[in-house]
């Protein structure tokens, strides 16, 4: 029975450690509407302004877990759940990156934040590329990881599909099957965590979708978005790190160095090497390491 209960609540328990890691930090979690937008964030700690944007299998709080102790004692952290993702919900139907960027720029305003420093990773990077490109002067120094941003096409949109043999890409971020999710994690790490057999339907009812099929909306249409933001993305910070698993299956190393050549010589390149998709978890160390020497700099 105690195994049984483990099992059902997994995800919760570990959910509780983290969040127990975050408080330790300094942070709080909060809750504010804005207009049609529930935004809901961690803030706290010392220092500059640091916005931190999760990516699509994640939320706020698993999807910074390793980083935020350590930034916290550096920076005044802004952590929020994206639109559809932890508690943050929106009564628009607007998928959107650009509602997102604006959810996170309106969040910025209600807090009194003129200028700040951002960091995302992949789907999250992709909004904090939409900030940047909306507002660049309120933006400081991005972070951008595992994102491909305005350099992402429809030919490396189908070479992904066919490279995990599925028809969307909905399919392999929020997996409804154990082999799925089996994928999933080898996508995000090298050598994926152990997690108990018991434990998986957990981690996919978790992972599932909204009851409208929000997460997938905001999938349908990104890479349309992506052109979009390549026609808007004119200026950028002076100061661009851009961070890379050195093995990433879902935007291959070939991306970043694209990226790089598109936002040009005020974007700096950092490989690490080894890691996949999810560098700030798997790497944490190095990362974190990385993402200091550049933010003091």
């Amino acid at each position: 029975m105690l195994l049984f209960q483990m099992g059902c609540n997994f995800v919760r328990l570990k959910e509780r450690f983290i969040e127990r890691s975050i408080r330790r930090s300094g942070l709080v979690f909060k809750k504010t509407e804005l207009g049609a937008d529930r935004v809901s964030y961690w803030e706290g700690g010392t220092g500059p302004v640091l916005v931190l944007l999760h990516g699509f299998g994640a939320d706020a709080t698993w999807g910074w877990s390793e980083q935020i102790p350590v930034l916290s004692k550096h920076f005044h952290l802004i952590v929020p759940d994206l639109l559809w993702f932890g508690e943050s919900k929106s009564q628009d139907s607007d998928f959107s990156v650009e509602h997102q960027a604006t959810a996170i720029r309106n969040l910025m305003k209600h807090l009194g934040v003129e200028q700040f420093d951002v960091a995302g990773i992949s789907y999250g990077g992709i909004v904090a590329l939409m900030l940047i490109a909306d507002d660049p002067k309120q933006i400081r120094r991005a972070v951008i990881v595992s994102s491909p941003g305005p350099v992402y096409t429809q030919k490396d949109y189908d070479a992904l599909l066919e490279r995990f043999h599925v028809e969307s890409a909905s399919e392999i971020v929020i997996p409804k099957t154990l082999p799925a999710l089996e994928r999933l994690l080898n996508i995000a790490y090298r050598d994926p965590p152990y997690v108990p057999k018991f434990a998986k339907p957990d981690i996919i009812d978790y992972l599932k979708d909204g009851p409208g099929g929000e997460r997938a909306e905001l999938l349908k249409h990104l890479v349309k978005d992506l052109e979009g933001l390549k026609s808007k993305l004119a200026h950028t910070p002076d100061e661009v790190l851009i961070i890379w698993g050195s093995d990433d299956q879902m935007f291959p190393l070939e991306i970043a160095e694209r990226l790089k050549a598109y936002l040009g010589s005020k974007a700096e390149l950092k490989v690490l090497k080894g890691a996949r998709h999810a560098p700030n978890l798997e790497n944490a160390a190095e990362f974190n390491q990385v993402m200091l020497e550049f933010l003091q700099q």
